[in-house]
């Protein structure tokens, strides 16, 4: 709520007249995905990383499988991230002064939650698959980083010389913008 509050100050007022106002709340969407997915990222990696154990023994007993065990921790995210983003979100949303038209809204709210979930689940991906929380940190900082980049908000998709096109075609940030 406070970075909603936060980013809704700062882009305030921000109006689409021109193409300055319009490069502006672009900028604001692209931003609030960012932090609302480093956030979960971020916070869910130490987690993550703490329930290694616990897999790894319950996988040896054959009580459960992986997967089950990712889709029950999916399923055990799943009101904090919505929560979360609606907090979010009604905060900014509001303050920034962006369509009222409930069409518009619903999108809204479902690309910000659902690129809280592909960052929840990078950040399980990661936890899982490398060794240490530390490692995981820096790989998803590399990873966020990479799609902050090539996200598409400084340099459209298009414009980008034919070898960097594939990272802008496998960020998941840039369908925020979308």
């Amino acid at each position: 709520t406070f970075l909603g509050i936060f980013f809704g100050v700062v882009y305030g007022g921000t109006g689409s007249d021109d193409l300055a106002g319009i490069f502006s709340i672009m900028s604001a969407i692209f931003m609030t995905s960012v932090f609302a997915g480093a956030i979960h990222l971020l916070t869910i990696l130490p987690v993550m990383t703490s329930f290694r154990a616990t897999l790894a023994r319950e996988t040896a007993s054959n009580t459960y499988r992986k997967l089950h065990y990712s889709l029950s921790l999916a399923i055990v995210e799943a009101p904090y991230v919505i929560v979360c983003s609606l907090l979010f979100l009604a905060s900014f949303y509001n303050l920034v002064g962006f369509s009222t038209n409930a069409e518009t809204i619903g999108i809204y709210i479902l690309a910000h939650v659902l690129i809280s979930f592909a960052c929840l689940f990078l950040a399980q991906g990661l936890a899982a698959s490398l060794p240490s929380a530390e490692v995981a940190t820096l790989i998803g900082g590399f990873v966020l980083s990479m799609c902050f980049v090539f996200g598409g908000l400084f340099m459209p998709g298009p414009d980008m010389p034919h070898g960097y096109r594939w990272i802008w075609h496998s960020v998941f940030l840039k369908y925020g913008l979308n």
